[in-house]
């Protein structure tokens, strides 16, 4: 039974009604179309506004962290990098409540409780062992039981 019979319509209602419907449907079409050209459904990072506790100016963490701050400021996103002496301060800090939300740590240093690794990033850091006398050590191995210190106070030390 077509349409028009069950909507109790003549023939001539029903096409009369036929340019309305048409006019209906691309009203339609063209607010669907407006909304997705206003809105911008691509993921930004507009919404991004925090702390993050890096490390010395001269240092790599530092240096990283600027970077992201700047792609972040690019869509509109705000990342405030905290100059720190390192690894440990930013640990310590991060742990107590400070402002920060973030923290870039090495490797293998063990955070506070209540704190977690969000990321690891895809990048080995070098390790170079110098010292007086360093030619003496032929493995890993003979370093067991040695002091290690790696940078300067509050960056990492490794007994």
């Amino acid at each position: 039974m077509p349409l028009r019979l069950k909507l109790g319509m003549s023939e001539q209602d029903y096409a009369a009604e036929f340019p309305v419907r048409i006019v209906v449907i691309a009203a339609l079409v063209v607010i669907l179309g407006s909304f997705f050209l206003l809105f911008d459904l691509r993921p930004d990072l507009a919404h991004l506004e925090v702390s993050m506790l890096t490390g010395p100016e001269q240092g790599n963490y530092h240096a990283l962290a600027t970077r992201l701050s700047a792609a972040a400021a690019l869509d509109a996103g705000k990342l405030r990098s905290q100059t720190t002496a390192g690894t440990v301060e930013n640990l310590e800090r991060l742990g107590s409540g400070c402002d920060a939300q973030f923290a870039l740590v090495q490797d293998g240093v063990a955070p506070p409780e209540g704190i977690e690794m969000i990321v690891r990033l895809n990048r080995f850091e070098s390790l170079l062992f110098i010292g007086k006398d360093a030619d003496r050590f032929t493995s890993l191995a003979q370093l067991e039981g040695l002091q290690i210190g790696i940078g300067p106070e509050k960056v990492a030390r490794i007994a």
